[in-house]
């Protein structure tokens, strides 16, 4: 059963990457590139006695280079989607299933929701994401560190709103499990303000920095709604996409709403 899980989740990962890596290739390296050579454009005034041969030369490899960029950015868009997908919808949905809210398909985004604020909602609370050429003020050992902290907290959180919710639901109704449940989730901000802060100098002009900023938090929401939604197509068809909550596992109904 478990093997069913995994491949459920590295399907998912697929399509997921796939979406996200043409994000990359056709939107996100394209703007980071125009980001680069602003940063550079200052320096390259004049040098324009380049024969025509060495110009075409020039242009040629940089179609070269650019459909090598485009093909990595795929790749490794389908590498983090796959990643992702078993581990999230593989193996976290195969243990962690039985507690997750919702009904149906709003289950796997429930927990794709879940998985969002743990791989990028917490650690963003202490390290938000920055355009290319941005110096920190914290070396880059301790940024990773925080970010796994960050990551592990937001995992906590997660999972322990669902058991709060599961555990209450019964007794109490849905609104105060829901609000009880949300409880270690708001908790995170406490958190990141007791952590060391990441003092950044951004180089870039303000509003390319905040597209690149909102770039990077769509590419990721728009990965997580992709594994959702293919999950839930996958789980529903093989389920049978019954009205409860099922534990394919065994067959019988589960938490639920």
């Amino acid at each position: 059963m478990f093997v069913e899980y995994l491949t459920r989740g590295v399907k998912a990962g697929l399509v997921a990457g796939a979406v996200f890596g043409v994000l990359l290739a056709l939107v996100a390296n394209p703007i980071v590139g125009f980001a680069d050579e602003l940063g550079h454009e200052h320096g390259e005034h004049g040098h324009e006695d380049g024969s025509h041969g060495h110009e075409e030369t020039t242009a040629a490899h940089d179609d070269a280079g650019l459909s090598v960029n485009r093909g990595v950015s795929v790749l490794s868009g389908v590498l983090w989607g796959v990643l992702l997908g078993a581990v999230g919808f593989g193996v976290a949905f195969y243990f962690l299933e039985p507690i997750v809210p919702g009904t149906g398909a709003v289950r796997s985004y429930v927990f794709a929701a879940a998985g969002f604020l743990t791989a990028s909602g917490a650690p963003w609370l202490v390290l938000p994401p920055a355009p290319p050429g941005t110096a920190h003020a914290l070396d880059v050992q301790t940024r990773m560190i925080l970010y796994g902290v960050m990551m592990a907290a937001g995992a906590a959180a997660a999972i322990a709103g669902m058991v709060l919710y599961d555990r209450l639901r019964g007794d109490r109704g849905r609104a105060v499990a829901v609000a009880v449940g949300l409880l270690p989730v708001g908790a995170l901000p406490v958190l990141a303000a007791a952590v060391p802060a990441d003092r950044t100098t951004v180089a870039l002009p303000s509003e390319l920095a905040a597209g690149l900023v909102g770039l990077v938090v769509f590419g990721q929401a728009l990965m997580w709604l992709v594994l959702a939604t293919v999950h839930a197509r996958l789980h529903g068809a093989e389920a049978g996409d019954t009205a409860a909550p099922t534990d394919s596992r065994s067959g019988h109904a589960v938490g639920g709403d």
